[in-house]
C-alpha cells in the first residue's frame, strides 16, 4: 500500500500535477435549510439540524465557508453560540470564539468558530472530528445542538442528537 501511495505521489510530482486532499464533508450535498430532530433527553423540544429536508437522513450533507443566506447555517450558527460560546471562553480560552451573528452566511467567523469548536471536541472529546472549519457528518455527530425550551425567554439547552 506503502509503495502504491509513494508511485501515486511520486507520478502526480513528475508530471507537474498536484495531490489535493477533500475534507470528508465535501463529498456531501450542501444543506440547504434545516429539520427538527429529537435530542437524547428532550425529544418533546427538537433542535434544528442544518438538512436538505425534513428527516434524519436529510442532515447527511455540508456546509463550507462561502455559502450564504441558507437557514442550515443559521440552525449551525446559533448552536455554536448558546452551546460553545460562553462555556468555551471561560472554560477553555484556547477555543474561545466571538458571538456569532445568526444570520445565515457562512462566512470567516462562523469557519473560525466552528474550526475552534471541533478543535475543542477533538482534544477533549476524545473524538476523530477534524479540526477544519467544514461541516458534515462528523460535526453533526459530535455537536451538542441547541434547543430552544422557552420562547418567551429565548432559553434552551444543549444536547447530543438521537
Amino acid at each position: 500500500m506503502r509503495r502504491i501511495l509513494a508511485a501515486v505521489v511520486l507520478t502526480a510530482a513528475v508530471m507537474g500535477g498536484s495531490l489535493a486532499v477533500q475534507s470528508p464533508a465535501a463529498a456531501l450535498s450542501t444543506c440547504t435549510r434545516w429539520a427538527s430532530l429529537p435530542t437524547y433527553q428532550n425529544g418533546n423540544a427538537p433542535a434544528r439540524i442544518p438538512s436538505t429536508g425534513t428527516t434524519k437522513a436529510s442532515t447527511q450533507c455540508s456546509l463550507q465557508r462561502g455559502v450564504m443566506n441558507n437557514s442550515g447555517v443559521t440552525a449551525l450558527q446559533e448552536s455554536l453560540n448558546h452551546c460553545y460560546q460562553v462555556f468555551l471562553a471561560t472554560s477553555f480560552p484556547e477555543y474561545k470564539f466571538d458571538w456569532l451573528v445568526a444570520d445565515g452566511d457562512f462566512g470567516d467567523n462562523t469557519f473560525n468558530a466552528l474550526k475552534k469548536v471541533q478543535g475543542y471536541i477533538r482534544a477533549h472529546k476524545n473524538s476523530a472530528v477534524l479540526a477544519d472549519g467544514g461541516y458534515g457528518l462528523q460535526s453533526r455527530d459530535n455537536l451538542f445542538w441547541w434547543t430552544r425550551t422557552d420562547y418567551t425567554t429565548n432559553r434552551g439547552i444543549c444536547e447530543e442528537l438521537q
